[in-house]
């Protein structure tokens, strides 16, 4: 998984000030195969509500 872009994040919290999110970098997963994220992430997603967001990056 790649980082959250910064400007899709703030633009979310200037809507939502109150949103709850928790990203890959900040619990010490950035560099974890993206299976094992969806696995860690499906647990919070059932049992706290949480939508699970993924940025790529492509080259053209």
């Amino acid at each position: 998984m790649r980082k959250l872009n910064g400007d899709i994040l703030r633009g979310l919290y200037r809507r939502r000030p109150d949103l709850d999110v928790v990203r890959v970098q900040d619990v010490g997963l950035s560099a974890t195969p993206d299976p094992d994220v969806l696995a860690w992430a499906a647990v919070g997603v059932k049992d706290r509500n949480r939508l699970l967001i993924g940025g790529e990056e492509y080259e053209s």
